[in-house]
């Protein structure tokens, strides 16, 4: 993918994650293309790319809207999710020390109320401890899954999953398997 369709994809996928676009909203590729001063072929690879990433959905002979999960999406999405990541939890309690399992505490400190996904101290927290399992294609598979669990759950976060997050790192600390697996499905099914 060329770096032009990139640029649009990136600034189309952070204006739709500030919220600059309603749920109505229509995007049509020569409107795009004229936004961004590129080719209606970049805007339509652009518009394409954040359908496979499930930020639009495309309408034939009427445009792309914004794509909205339905209840089953989000619970299959958080049901592999949690199978995805307690594995990550029991590499991590087998493969981390314990200095890099404190210095997620610093993560918690973070900026609150951040829009892009990524940029969420739950996002980060999660995919910190993901990587401590040491295992780079579950922490690929899983950042595809927490990107959208944390874009729809994004106002939603509030200071609780602080003290969920300190009760994950106490139990991966204490080497305590089943602790940390529970708190961690309590966290995500919260």
């Amino acid at each position: 993918m060329s770096s032009v369709v990139e640029n649009v994809y990136d600034s189309m996928r952070e204006r739709i994650l500030q919220g600059e676009f309603g749920p109505n909203d229509v995007f049509v590729e020569l409107d795009i293309a004229e936004k961004y001063g590129v080719s209606r072929g970049t805007a339509r690879e652009a518009l394409q790319k954040l359908c496979e990433s499930k930020f639009l959905i495309k309408m034939p002979r009427k445009g792309y809207f914004m794509y909205k999960f339905s209840p089953k999406e989000m619970a299959d999405v958080n049901h592999l999710r949690c199978i995805l990541e307690t594995e990550a939890v029991k590499l991590s309690i087998v493969n981390a020390k314990d200095e890099e399992i404190r210095q997620l505490y610093q993560i918690l400190e973070g900026p609150k109320n951040e829009k892009l996904p990524e940029n969420t101290v739950n996002h980060q927290f999660h995919m910190s401890l993901a990587r401590l399992s040491g295992n780079g294609i579950l922490c690929d598979m899983l950042g595809t899954i927490i990107d959208i669990s944390t874009r729809a759950a994004i106002n939603l976060t509030s200071d609780d999953s602080k003290d969920s997050h300190k009760a994950i790192i106490e139990a991966v600390l204490a080497r305590d398997v089943d602790m940390a697996c529970q708190k961690l499905r309590e966290d995500i099914n919260s």
